[in-house]
Order: C-alpha cells, then structure tokens, then sequence
C-alpha cells in the first residue's frame, strides 16, 4: 500500500497541490499514515461510496480488503497522473503568458527609464549600481565609467560643500531614517563645470538588498536665474532705501506690499505703518479719485494692448503727512503684470515737490519783479535763442521799432537788423564764445546797430549783451538791453554843429581883427588918394581930359573906402548904415566893376524883376554879398566860356523856411542861381566835416588863417 501512496504523493507534488485532485491527496495520505487503522479507515472511505450501485458492485465481488486497495491505488495513480498532466499543461502556458507580460512591462520600463527627461540612479554603499542615459549626459561620463567607479569617485562628482549633506542623508535613508525627499546640490562634471541638480529621493529594492533611487533634473539655469534675480532683487531694494524718493507697490485690495524707508523722512509714516495703511488714505480726496481714475484707464488701456503707464510723466497729488499737513508730490507709476497679463498691483515712485514748489514760487516772484522793471524801462530787452529767434522782449519795442511784442516773439533778427547790422552782431556772438572758451570775460562792449522800423525806416541803437549758459556751460541764450540812439545823434549833431560854429566865430573873430586893422590902414591910405584927386581936380580946369581919370579914381577910391567899411564892420569895429535900397539898381551899378574883375571868358546876363519893393539894408554890405556870390560863380565855370546869369525877384519865405534855413534868424526875400559846379551829395562821414572855406581863400585871409 505504501507503494501505491508514494508515487501517488510524487504525481500530487509534481501538479503543485492543484486543488481539483485534493480528494486523491487526502487518499495518499491516508494510505501513509493509517493503515493501523484501516478499519477505521475502510468505513470512513468506503462507507459513502455504497450509495453508487458499481462502486457497491466492485466492493462485493473484492475478496479482501488488499486487493481493494491495490485497485482503489491504481485507480487513483492514473487518475491523478491524468489530472497533473493536464494542470501541468495549463500552468505552462499560464506562465508562458505571465513571462511575456512581465518582459514587456520590463522592456516598457526600461524604455521609460532610458528616455525619461530625469536622470535615474540607483546608488549603495556610495557606488552607483544603475545609471541611465540621461545621467551619462548631465554628467559627462559613459555609463561604464559611472558603474565603475569607486567610493572616493562618485563622491569626488558631489561639489565638496555638499558632500557631506548628499551622504548623510543617504546613509540616514538606508538606515530607516526619515529625510526630506527633495532636495538640490551641485554636481561636478566631467568637464569641470558644476551643475545644480535638483533630486527627489526614495527607498528602494535593488538585488535583494535596499538602495537609493534618485531621480534628478538640471537646474542650474533656474539657479542663476534666481540668482541673478536675487541680486537684481537686492541691486534694486538698496537702490530703492537709498533713494530719497519713496518707492512703493500696492496690490489691487488698496494694500502696500512695499514701501521704501524714505516715505517716514516725506510723510513721517514708519515703514511698518505705511505698509497697513491703505493708499487710498493717504492721498487728499481729489488726489485719489484722479489717480483711481487713471489706473482704471491704464487697465482698459492694458487690456486692449496698450502701454501699461498709469502715469508716464510725473504728475501732481497732494498727500496726508502723517501730522496732518499737505505734502505735495509727484507720482510715476506703472501696472504690474503677471506671465498671463492679469494687473496684480501697482509700481510706482513718489517724489516730495515741497522744496521745488517753493522755489518755483520764488522763481515767479523773481521772475515777475524783473519782467515787472523790464516792462517798465524805457530802452528794449531782448531774449534770443542761439539760432537768432527772438524768444522774449519787452513793451519798449512797441514805442521804438513799432512793433508789439508779440509780433517779434519768433521772429528771426534777420528780419529786425540790417544786413549789415545782423552779420556785425552775429561776429560779436562768435567773438564772445572764443572768449569763454579761452577762458576770458564774455562781457560785450556796448555797440551799435541799425535796427529797422515797421515802416522800414532805419533806427540806430546802442547795444549791450551778454551770452546766457546752462549748467553745462553751453550757450543757449543772448539777453541784450538795446537802446534808441537817435536823440543821442541829434544831439551829437547839435553839439557838433555848435563846435563848428564856435570854430567858426573863433576864426572870424580873427579874421576880423585882422580886417580891422587892414581897414584902419586902408583908410589913411585912401584919405591920401582921395585927398589929392580932389585937390587935382580944383587944378584942372572943365573939360580937361585927365578930369575924367580923375573922377574914375575918385570913384573907386570911394569903393575901396566902401570895402574899408565893410571890413571894419566884418572886425565889429564899423557901423552899419541902414537904408532903403533898389536891389535892381545896386547889381547895375556893380556892372562896370564886375566886368572889370572877372575873366573874359564868363558873359553876364540879367534877369531882373521889375516893381520889386525896396528893401532895407547896408548897401555895402549887399554890394560885397553880390561881388562874393558872382566871383564864386564866375569861379565855378571851367570851360572855355561860361554864362552868369543874375536874376532878382520877390518871394514870400514862411517862418518855419527861414528857423530851418538861417537858424532862426531873419532874412529878406531874395534867390541866387548858380549855374556852375554844384556840390555833390556828401557821404555820412562827410556830413561830420563843415565846409568852411569852398575856395582856396584869397590873399588878404591867408595872416589871419595862418596865425590860428
């Protein structure tokens, strides 16, 4: 029986304890382990088997219970040797399936371990036991040299400053330790560069023992990212505390989330108070409403695409001071984005305007005190640009050039200066600049300079300038102070004339005293002529021939004490004898004597008037006027003849002709016409000469012109 059970056990083994036969194993076993208790054991097997009608056949016809159990052994032998073959088959394939499904789990792993974007390693005892393809790139190294390397060479790749935390944890790990799973340390690669490495850490099972398993990403870009951030971070809060201006960001919910230390020197809020203070309570009420204003346009405008400025160029708004006070301020700001363009808050600058303001207000007192004297002087002030526009210029010009100032502000200097005048004062300009940059004072002298009259007539100025510079010390303005030097001419002309009549009186004065005493001496030297022509006269009896000569020398010795006279009253010495007198009947009677002077070659004609009314005068004096005006005449003629033509006849002359014509003394009505050489117009510098002497003057002056 024990023969028929062992190879029973053998075919139950072999089908794994499959528990479709558990019914033959608990047979084998009984076959073992109780045959002293087969009695016992033939009722409990066999009992239940007397209800199947050929199981109780099979039964009766046995002779002993031996050959039973052989059958009932035989019979369980081959139906569990069926059973197992057939359970071996099924488990085959079974495991066949189970194979091919845990390679392609593992071929898809492995796949996912090659080409994942981490870098996979599985390291103990500070070796490395798994690498993938991603690691041998990050590190520089093939996967042949990491496996091979020894403890002192993979912890040569850590950077030493992070050895010791890369190591202990690991070993804290391995222990059962708890660690934190992410964390990032450098890397030292083949090539010597460091590498930031970011891993996330975990226990795992690897030949049976456990490991570390890391999986670890390149951040070393994001590292100097922040770094750079940090520092740019740092570079610009220090900027911001060191600035006196305060720097300032707020959310959307009205809250600071930075204020710069500068706001407790401006607004006296510490920078703790400032930060649960809302914006909105600090600033005056009309201050905000304009800036909420223009932080709603700035999102509209933002949201379209826009430039997100809230206020690009400073604007003014007046804040709280902490005590209570007004400060005003000026506020640059910007809306703060994130990466998918929603506004999160705000940026901005506030700068304290107090002190400007004030000076600005001085600047305009300042400025309207001296536009004030400006206005009020009576010379022009000018403000030019360095291009030659006329930028500013007081009221006087209206009075002098007869232009408003608001004609000219713009207008180029070309339009207001003569040609001449302008490229003079451009020279000037030029000549001060060279000056400043040698170093030397830019102060101007005074100059002249014709400027032009809305009626294009031509008014001299007197001009002083002087270059205005900014604080670069370049030149942007020219102020000059132009006053009207026409009354200064006059009276310059005056004053000239005044001298030149001075001059003149002094060397008539002269001349007189000469004449005088020629005139005394010409007396007594025609008291003799006359004297003894009458006494030959009374010798001579009527109608002797030589009478005639006689009375021809009386005659003009009466003329030469008639020129006597007039040098006389020329020294003052003489008297004028004033009488009627037909100026038609002196100039014929000065005929004879005219001819006899004057060259042969001049003809005189005469033009008299007739019923011309007497006249009062010294009739010396008017011959010697007549002689004076024909001889200069006759003078004049330089061709071969020449025709002097002497002309009388009567004019009204109106108060105003004779003040402008005689200064201011009277004369009698009366006309010369010189036919000859007429004087020429004068230049401007030949107006300053006063023609004194248009002859070269006749013998008897030249004593009295050389003694001067």
């Amino acid at each position: 029986m024990c023969a028929i059970a062992l190879p029973l056990c053998y075919t139950l083994r072999r089908v794994h304890q499959s528990p479709r036969i558990t019914v033959v194993a608990v047979v084998a076993a009984a076959l073992l382990v109780l045959p002293p208790m087969l009695g016992l054991v033939q009722a409990a097997l066999f009992t239940p088997l007397d209800t199947w009608p050929l199981m109780r056949v099979f039964f009766e016809n046995s002779k002993d219970i031996a050959n039973i159990a052989l059958t009932v052994g035989i019979l369980v032998f081959f139906v569990a040797f069926y059973l197992s073959m057939l359970e071996t088959e099924k488990d085959k394939l079974l495991l066949e399936e189970q194979m091919n499904e845990v390679q392609q789990r593992d071929e898809a792993y492995r796949t996912l371990v090659e080409h994942t974007l981490q870098a996979l390693v599985i390291w103990r005892d500070r070796k490395f036991l798994f690498v993938n393809s991603v690691f041998e790139q990050m590190s520089g190294y093939r996967a042949d040299e990491l496996l091979a390397m020894t403890a002192g060479q993979v912890r040569d790749l850590i950077h030493p400053d992070d050895r010791d935390l890369v190591w202990e944890r690991g070993a804290r790990r391995l222990a059962g330790g708890t660690e934190p799973a992410r964390y990032e340390f450098r890397m030292i690669c083949k090539d010597g560069s460091v590498k930031w490495l970011e891993v996330f850490t975990a226990l795992t099972q690897f030949g049976g023992k456990p490991a570390i398993q890391q999986a670890a990403i390149d951040v070393t870009e994001r590292r100097s990212a922040e770094e750079a951030l940090r520092n740019s971070e740092l570079k610009y809060r220090t900027m911001a505390e060191s600035i006196s201006d305060i720097v300032w960001t707020m959310n959307m919910e009205d809250r600071f989330t930075y204020v710069s230390p500068s706001v407790e020197h401006i607004l006296g809020y510490t920078v703790e108070e400032a930060r649960v203070t809302r914006p909105s309570n600090v600033l005056v009420p009309e201050s905000q409403a304009r800036l909420v204003k223009q932080i709603e346009a700035a999102i509209e405008r933002a949201s379209d695409g826009g430039d997100a400025w809230v206020t690009q160029s400073p604007q003014e708004y007046d804040h709280y001071h902490k005590e209570g006070h007004i400060v005003p301020c000026e506020i640059t700001c910007i809306l703060m984005q994130d990466e998918r363009g929603k506004v999160v808050g705000v940026i901005g600058v506030t700068r304290d305007v107090t002190e400007r303001k004030r000076i600005e207000e001085s600047l305009r007192a300042s400025e309207e005190k001296y536009r004030t004297m400006a206005e009020s002087i009576s010379d022009m002030v000018w403000m030019i640009d360095m291009e030659g526009r006329v930028t500013y210029c007081n009221r006087a010009t209206e009075q002098i050039l007869g232009y408003a100032p608001e004609e000219l502000v713009g207008v180029d200097m070309r339009q207001i200066l003569t040609e001449h005048a302008f490229d003079r004062a451009r020279t000037a300009i030029r000549e001060s600049l060279d000056l400043v940059t040698r170093g030397a004072s830019a102060d101007d002298p005074p100059r002249e300079y014709d400027y032009l009259h809305k009626d294009g007539t031509i008014v001299p100025c007197e001009v002083v300038s002087r270059l205005i510079f900014d604080e670069t010390s370049a030149p942007v303005a020219v102020v000059s102070v132009s006053r009207d030097a026409r009354e200064r001419k006059r009276a310059d002309a005056e004053r000239r004339r005044l001298e030149a009549r001075m001059q003149q009186a002094q060397k008539l004065e002269s001349m007189g005293i000469l004449a005088g005493g020629i005139a005394h001496d010409f007396n007594n030297i025609l008291v003799g002529i006359l004297g003894n022509a009458d006494l030959a006269l009374e010798e001579l009896p009527v109608g002797s021939p030589p009478r005639a000569y006689l009375h021809q020398i009386n005659l003009s010795a009466k003329r030469a004490a008639d020129l006597a006279r007039q040098m006389l009253a020329y020294s003052g010495k003489g008297r004028f004898v004033i009488e009627e007198i037909d100026l038609n009947d002196l100039v014929l009677e000065m005929v004879r004597l005219l001819e006899a002077s004057l060259d042969k070659k001049v003809h005189l004609a005469f033009e008299l008037g007739k019923d011309l009314p007497a006249i009062e005068g010294d009739a010396t004096q008017l011959r010697q006027v007549f002689m004076n005006l024909t001889t200069n005449a006759a003078e004049s003629i330089t061709g071969p003849r020449g025709v002097v033509t002497i002309a009388t006849w009567q004019e009204d002359l109106d108060p105003r002709t004779i003040q402008e014509s005689h200064f201011e003394q009277e004369i009698d009505p009366g006309g010369v016409n010189d036919p000859g050489v007429q004087v020429s117009e004068l230049s401007v510098a030949g107006c300053n000469a006063v023609i004194t002497e248009p002859f070269p003057p006749h013998e008897i002056a030249l004593p009295a012109l050389e003694e001067e």
